[in-house]
């Protein structure tokens, strides 16, 4: 394409810089991010952009699970795996061929879902129908799907009858259902029902699964739930279902006939730790997979950093919530924990983090002196007020640091009015990055010791588990708590676990965890997936999956984070645009006028084709119909408008081949049949007619002398 000058970016600069200082594509295409309530038009508006984005809704309780569709409409599908026999009805250990099974054909599986939404499962015959003998695998395996008299089948079956969606990762899978007292499925099949978790990008290999024996229950029922966990970048596919192992049957048996049938059946999938967070919560956190299409992947700028100098003041126990801590006030310590002494440390209340009835985190801006947590911590006008002070037992560090600057616009909305949140630390109405560089699932426990709550407390893991010493007994691995739960939050699994920044040595999942501040509190390693590695948890700083709000959520706010990338809207403009070449690619480009001064399309780019466009239709003024009652007055403002009242005024009636006396007329022109008529009349002077000489005229007075 032609090179657009409004649009000259430095090859240094990024999209989101790009953005930042000029809002602009081009003064033609307009704007790139829509105004501050996102009312005006805008590309990041288009559907391309508005999918990388995130909307999270915020709720007093925990969202309501969604329930899964299990009748006969569901996408049911089904897979085969075929193996040898050993010990006359167990699976062997080769793998002879595996077939997947559509919706439409897994009757042939023996699955088939009742209108009351009741599945029976039962042996499959179909492969012992279908086999006319020996077959080879791929692998050169000769193998039969018939026993050697043809009473029975002849192969090792598993059949898997599932549903499978990628919009159940990071959330929990809860399966529950009923089996038919009257189980007469042969014994030499085992049947299970199951939630499984495949791995799509390692030849969809089973990462993770939980299943339950249909035939060991208790009072015919079961419910088992997962949590659908994936590293990040994983490709992580989830999948509920049953399986159906043993040797195929022959049809008409006495095997074959048998079945079982289950009822009661019910899936719900929870919501997404990134979709629903609750009240007061300030971390929006959604790694539920690596990819862009699921998850935040939010760009770090290379070279701009948020300097939070002032950060966050700490605290735990009982501190209470002095009325006078609220945003926009100051707070203070003196000397000797007195009004009369030196002012030690002063700063302005961003705002307060408070998830129940004691403030847990002040976030702080306009500092001056030192904060000391071994003195009160008091209001800045009523200092003296011990209602307006927190006690130094309450007060526990100040949490300060560097932060990343990501390419995010972060949106909320509540009662219908949308506002757009700046990024940065001394913003009351904003939100900022944390640091995290590690995130540390736990399978399983409840509650945490006090200090592992606490942000900014150092953990550590030493190699006998006691105790850290400098010299005997050093840390190997050692870290700094952004934030922990032991719900099902920030992506870290049904359990919770830790969010940790300034991460120093190696993981081990066989060592417990100890925390600085109280030495004899720890975190068992039973808590921890033992087959899990320090790289599983490591999390990739080239972008970020959380942000951190600075005024924590509260009930009626939903939240909009857009992170769309350079790519994102080149390809979205591309598709607005379309394929400039096919400008070109029809065989005869359009042209208008006559053979001198006939002007044609050239399809060079898209701007020449305008410009060319533009020059074949003209500027010339038409006319205003004024006079014609016949037409539309002035609807001559486009070219339909203009073309439509010509041929209206032309009509639709077919010009007369009648002759014109003795000549004949066979007009097909307009300006032909005119002239003809002309031509007919003829141009001779009537004489004596003194005025308005036409044929009326002439007849009237030929009239009147006869």
């Amino acid at each position: 394409m032609a090179y657009n000058n409004e649009t000259k970016v430095s090859k240094n600069s990024t999209f989101e810089e790009w953005r930042q200082g000029t809002n602009q594509i081009s003064y033609d295409v307009g704007s790139i991010e829509s105004n501050s309530n996102k009312t005006a038009d805008s590309l990041d508006k288009e559907n391309r952009l508005t999918d990388q984005s995130k909307s999270v809704a915020v709720s007093n309780t925990a969202a309501t699970p969604v329930g899964v569709l299990l009748d006969a409409t569901a996408p049911w599908v089904g897979f085969q795996e075929l193996h040898n026999i050993v010990n006359t009805n167990q699976k062997g250990s080769t793998l002879h061929e595996t077939t997947f099974i559509s919706n439409g054909n897994l009757s042939t599986q023996k699955f088939s879902v009742a209108a009351d939404g009741a599945i029976t499962l039962a042996p499959n015959i179909q492969l012992y129908a279908g086999s006319d003998g020996a077959e080879t695998d791929s692998n050169g395996n000769t193998y039969n799907k018939r026993n050697a008299g043809a009473t029975d089948g002849g192969i090792h079956l598993s059949a898997y009858s599932y549903q499978e969606d990628t919009s159940w990762v990071g959330k929990t899978i809860t399966f529950s259902g009923s089996v038919n007292a009257n189980f007469d499925l042969d014994s030499r099949y085992a049947v299970k029902a199951f939630i499984k978790v495949l791995d799509v990008d390692n030849n969809y290999s089973v990462v993770a699964i939980t299943e339950v024996n249909l035939r060991t229950l208790t009072n015919n029922a079961f419910s088992f739930s997962r949590f659908i966990y994936s590293p990040q970048g994983s490709n992580y596919l989830p999948q509920i279902g049953f399986e159906v192992a043993g040797v195929n049957a022959k049809e008409g048996t006495a095997v074959a006939n048998t079945s079982v049938v289950l009822t009661n059946l019910t899936v719900s999938v929870s919501a997404g730790t990134g979709e629903v967070i609750t009240t007061s919560e300030e971390f929006i956190r959604d790694q539920s997979n690596g990819a862009n299409n699921s998850g935040m992947r939010i760009d770090i700028a290379p070279d701009k950093k948020i300097d939070m100098t002032a950060g966050y003041l700490i605290l735990t126990g009982s501190s209470g919530a002095p009325t006078d801590f609220v945003a926009g006030n100051d707070i203070i310590q003196h000397i000797g924990n007195s009004a009369s002494n030196a002012q030690t440390f002063r700063a302005s209340i961003v705002s307060v983090i408070k998830p129940s009835t004691n403030i847990t985190k002040i976030l702080i801006s306009n500092v001056t002196g030192t904060f000391d947590p071994a003195l009160i911590l008091g209001s800045g006008t009523q200092f003296a007020v011990s209602a307006q002070q927190i006690p130094a037992a309450n007060l526990v560090r100040q949490v300060t640091g560097v932060l990343d600057y990501g390419y995010v616009r972060v949106y909320k909305t509540n009662s219908g009015t949308t506002t757009k949140l700046e990024q940065g630390i001394g913003i009351t109405n904003g939100f900022h990055l944390p640091r995290v560089s590690m995130a540390l699932p736990m399978s399983s426990g409840n509650a945490l010791p006090a200090a592992f709550l606490l942000e900014g407390e150092r953990i550590y893991q030493t190699a006998n588990g006691q105790v850290e010493n400098a010299v005997s007994n050093p840390p190997s691995f050692e870290a700094k708590i952004l934030t922990s739960t032991v719900s099902n939050k920030y992506s870290l699994g049904l359990y919770g676990g830790f969010l940790l920044y300034d991460v120093i040595g190696t993981f081990l999942p066989a060592r417990q965890l100890r925390c600085t501040s109280t030495t004899s509190s720890i975190v068992a390693a039973s808590r921890f997936d033992q087959s899990a590695a320090h790289s599983d948890y490591n999390i990739d700083n080239t972008f970020s999956s959380i942000i951190r709000l600075n005024t924590p959520a509260v009930a009626g706010d939903s939240f909009e984070m857009e992170f769309s990338s350079t790519v994102d809207a080149i390809v979205e403009l591309q598709d607005d645009i379309g394929t400039v070449e096919d400008l070109a690619t029809n065989g005869a480009l359009a042209g208008f006028g006559a053979s001198a001064v006939r002007k044609t399309l050239t399809t060079t780019d898209l701007v020449t084709t305008l410009n060319t466009l533009q020059d074949m239709v003209g500027n010339a003024v038409i006319p205003t119909i004024a006079n014609n009652t016949h037409l539309v007055p002035n609807n001559v403002s486009t070219i339909s408008d203009a073309t439509k009242n010509i041929v209206t005024f032309i009509g639709d009636t077919d010009l007369s081949n009648a002759n014109l006396g003795a000549t004949a007329n066979t007009s097909s022109t307009l300006t032909d049949a005119i002239t003809t008529i002309k031509t007919f009349v003829g141009s001779t002077d009537i004489s004596d007619i003194a005025s308005g000489e036409n044929i009326t005229t002439a007849i009237a007075q030929l009239h009147d002398e006869v």
